[in-house]
């Protein structure tokens, strides 16, 4: 992330995008957003009302696919540890 932040060209995609949830409890909602926060290039913005999607803010917007899939791997510890 260094690398592309201090590069010359700045090479940066940044956009937004809606990750749907499967947590439930304020605590799993908690620890999901601040692990993601803690991922580099990427901040939680948002939290939807009915707590189904979350809005997250990516530096690097490639490939969508491949973002949600890293997401949700995150996700999913963050199941298996508060059941």
């Amino acid at each position: 992330m260094a690398y592309v932040i201090l590069s010359p060209k700045m090479k940066t995609n940044p956009g937004l995008m809606e990750v749907p949830l499967k947590l439930r409890t304020s605590a799993g909602l908690l620890l999901f957003s601040n692990l993601i926060s803690m991922t580099p290039g990427t901040l939680s913005v948002d939290i939807s009302d009915d707590r189904k999607t979350m809005l997250v803010h990516v530096l690097l917007k490639d490939d969508d696919k491949k973002i949600l899939s890293e997401i949700d791997t995150i996700q999913k510890r963050v199941l298996r540890l508060i059941g």
